[in-house]
C-alpha cells in the first residue's frame, strides 16, 4: 500500500508542478473553492492540509504573495482570520485541476497501483 501511495503522490505532485503548484498548495486551493463562500479559518486550512499552524502560516503567505488567496478578518469575530480564494487562485486551479485529475486517473488505471491497493485491501479485510 505504501508503494501505491508513494506512486500516486509522486504522480500528482509532478502533474500540478507543471502549472506551478505543490500538491499541498493545490489541495488548499481546491478545498477553498469547494466552500460555499470560498474561505476557511486558518486552523481549518491547517487541518485540511495536515500541517502545523506555523507551516500553514508560511503556506498561506506564499499563496497570498502570489495573489492566489488573501487573508480576511472575520467580521463576526475580529480575532479570526479567514483565507479566501482570489480570482487568480480560481483561474490557476481551473488550469491545474484537469492536469491533476488526468494524473490521478492514470494512476488508478495503472495495473501495479490497482494490484497494490487490492493486496492491501485483502490484508486489511483478513484482520
Amino acid at each position: 500500500m505504501r508503494s501505491a501511495h508513494c506512486h500516486v503522490d509522486h504522480a500528482l505532485s509532478t502533474a500540478v508542478a507543471q502549472v506551478g503548484l505543490s500538491l499541498v498548495e493545490f489541495t488548499v486551493l481546491d478545498i477553498l473553492e469547494e466552500q460555499v463562500d470560498a474561505h476557511l479559518r486558518m486552523q481549518d486550512v491547517a487541518c485540511v492540509a495536515a500541517l502545523t499552524t506555523g507551516a500553514t502560516t508560511r503556506l498561506v503567505g506564499r499563496l497570498e504573495s502570489r495573489g492566489l488567496l488573501r487573508r480576511v478578518i472575520c467580521a463576526s469575530d475580529r480575532r479570526g482570520i479567514y483565507t479566501e480564494l482570489t480570482d487568480d487562485g480560481r483561474d490557476l486551479l481551473a488550469t491545474a485541476r484537469p492536469v491533476h485529475d488526468a494524473a490521478l486517473r492514470a494512476c488508478l488505471e495503472d495495473p501495479a497501483t490497482v494490484a497494490a491497493v487490492s493486496s492491501a485491501a485483502a490484508a486489511i479485510s483478513r484482520r
